[in-house]
């Protein structure tokens, strides 16, 4: 009688405070069900992360136990039963040791991102985890995991000098840690063979770049000279072990896949394409040939360079319709497990290389509201100084005419990233919502070429925000926006973009959302973690050197902090507590400016949390929080109450 009665309670209460739309567009439209906010942050049917151990026998992945984030760890042959590993947070994203018998994950426990190296022996019934770089203030991860069919890993911590990161030999029985290379400020990248001797490395002094082959011991020999701008990364040995794979732009324009040949200094270029980067190259964990390169356009592409996994892996990619990634290869050769998605969600496979079979594994959490997802179609527009961007727009569901719909426009963080097709949380929960939703590739953004990222160069709040205004400028021209409500929201350098768009362009914006984003950028630069010191070369080249008294000045004339009283619509600004990229004080000088003179803002303050939310009752909340404000200021439909918040204080 009192759960039915509290199930009768919980169902009033949240249908009371739901919000219905109010927006025009929306008023008289066919919405699908709205769907409660913890279908996206808190979805028990959640999966993912699919790995086999290196000898077949084993699968390990991450799902939902007990209502917590959880790692389960599967024995195939059933012998042993399902063994379980809960996690306050969202699970950290496991993977094997070469033995087969340690499951190995890097955890941050509060968002400092001071990660740590930890295992867990699937042949001990405790399931004790095993915490093997256990320092304070200090970041650990996993550099390679050998080949061979051992119980060693090679992990890379800062705990000797934050500022760089030395690289040792992990004895996963004894978790004793020897040390094998003790880097220095100049190296920027490092490629290991299976012993964990250094092989290769980039290493620059001032403004010459390197790059190093290991001739012997504290000897190196330089191959290749790399600009200050060029990205040169070594991906490992080629089949032969002559010649070094790289993902090089030292040349070109695009990221290209090059074989370097390393007695004669001589480059073929296996890879290329005119219009964007090379993504990733796949080796065979036995013999290093080359098995297939990953594209990222305006949808995924996989070019093959193996005859027998093109045939197996073909039928998981039709381009424009679902993108393909595998996940794990077993050491054989003959299994491997893969995820095939696209813009609604994704499935999981088994796929068995001696049969040609495929077994479904698990679909992801959303494919129940597959029916209320909507479709990211990719966009391209044409900036005011004639430079081309692509990017994506996903309709609400239902809308009887989809002309001037309000609009979120969702600025990606970086700003040295970019968005790409496929499923997105927050995309889908604001359609849902009964908004238009543009993300664009703005300039700055990786993934199309050298120039483009670099037409950022000193364009924070200058022609890198005019992309995001002519991207609203050309969906108000298609009749896809309402121009009176449109709202600017992002996270990182996209809540830095929300904040220079509602004091520079104030007229422009309903409202903006700001999570963990930047308000001053000189400040920013001077208080960035110790082990990015070794890359601000490139901040400072393109941003500014906070230093530099002209640099400062205009780094000051694009910070949002010093024109807080041009703002006029509401701000909605979280910000995790502990975050270690962009520090809170820089959200509590922006709210502290913004009530100085007068202005509607709301803070939240995340505690436990950095630079991203790892807890699902914060992302909850981040989420009940944001579709409350744009339902006020765009009109658009909130859920309201979520009974999940009741009991997220348990967790």
């Amino acid at each position: 009688m009192f759960r039915t009665l509290m199930g009768l309670f919980v169902v009033l209460f949240s249908a009371a405070c739901q919000v219905t739309p109010t927006h025009p567009s929306l008023e008289d439209s066919s919405l699908p069900p709205l769907m409660p906010v913890r279908s996206f942050v808190a979805n028990t049917s959640f999966n993912d992360g699919y790995r086999l151990s290196p000898n077949g026998a084993m699968m390990v992945y991450q799902g939902v136990s007990k209502l917590r984030s959880a790692i389960f760890i599967e024995d195939l042959s059933g012998k042993t039963p399902s063994r379980v590993l809960r996690f306050k947070g969202d699970a950290p994203q496991p993977f094997w040791a070469a033995d087969s018998k340690h499951v190995l994950f890097h955890m941050d426990g509060d968002g400092r991102e001071n990660h740590h190296v930890f295992a867990v022996n699937v042949d001990d019934p405790t399931m004790t985890r095993r915490d093997l770089t256990p320092f304070d203030s200090t970041k650990s991860f996993v550099a390679r995991v050998p080949r061979q069919d051992n119980s060693v890993v090679y992990v890379m911590h800062n705990n000797r000098d934050r500022e760089i990161f030395d690289l040792y030999k992990l004895d996963l029985i004894s978790g004793n840690l020897t040390l094998l290379f003790a880097s220095s400020k100049g190296v920027e990248s490092l490629l290991l063979d299976d012993s964990g001797h250094v092989k290769a490395r980039v290493f620059r002094t001032g403004e010459q770049r390197q790059l190093q082959i290991s001739a012997a011991a504290d000897e190196w020999v330089s191959v290749l000279e790399i600009g200050l701008f060029d990205s040169v990364y070594p991906i490992d040995f080629s089949e032969s072990g002559d010649s070094l794979y790289l993902s090089s732009n030292r040349d070109s324009d695009k990221h290209q896949l090059v074989e370097l040949n390393l007695a004669t200094g001589e480059q073929r270029v296996l890879f290329a394409d005119d219009q964007y980067d090379l993504g990733g190259a796949t080796l065979s964990s036995k013999d290093n040939r080359l098995l297939f390169v990953s594209i990222q356009g305006e949808y995924p592409r996989i070019k093959f360079f193996d005859k027998p996994f093109e045939k197996a892996l073909s039928p998981f990619v039709e381009y424009g319709k679902h993108g393909m990634r595998v996940m794990s290869i077993t050491r054989a050769e003959d299994a491997m497990t893969l995820v095939r998605y696209d813009s609604k969600g994704a499935n999981f496979y088994y796929y068995d290389l001696k049969t040609g079979e495929s077994t479904l594994l698990g679909k992801g959490a959303m494919h129940r509201y597959a029916d209320t997802l909507t479709t990211m179609q990719p966009i391209k527009i044409t900036a005011r100084d004639g430079l081309p961007l692509e990017g994506y727009l996903s309709l609400p569901q239902g809308v009887l005419d989809s002309s001037k719909l309000p609009t979120v426009l969702l600025v990606h963080g970086g700003p040295w990233v970019r968005d790409t097709w496929g499923y997105d949380t927050a995309t889908q929960f604001l359609n849902n919502r009964g908004y238009a939703v543009l993300s664009i590739n703005y300039r700055g953004s990786t993934g199309y070429g050298k120039q483009f990222m670099l037409a950022s160069k000193k364009e924070f709040a200058g022609k890198m925000h005019d992309d995001l205004i002519d991207t609203i400028d050309w969906a108000i021209d298609e009749g896809i926006s309402d121009p009176d409500r449109i709202a600017i929201m992002g996270r990182s350098y996209g809540g830095y973009a929300t904040l220079v768009g509602m004091t520079k362009t104030p007229d422009r914006f309903a409202c903006g959302i700001d999570i963990v984003g930047v308000a001053d950028l000189a400040s920013l630069l001077e208080n960035v973690p110790a082990y990015w010191r070794n890359s601000m070369h490139l901040w400072h080249e393109v941003v500014g050197d906070p230093a530099n008294p002209e640099d400062r000045a205009d780094m000051d004339k694009r910070s949002p902090l010093n024109f807080a009283n041009n703002v006029q619509n509401p701000i909605l600004i979280m910000h995790g507590i502990n975050d270690p990229r962009v520090n809170v004080d820089q959200s509590e000088r922006m709210v502290s400016e913004l009530k100085k003179y007068g202005k509607k803002v709301k803070y939240i303050p995340i505690k436990g949390e950095g630079h991203g939310f790892n807890h699902w009752k914060n992302q909850l909340k981040i989420y009940r929080e944001t579709e409350d404000f744009l339902a006020k200021c765009l009109g658009g439909r909130s859920a309201g109450f979520d009974f999940y918040s009741l009991g997220s204080w348990a967790f």
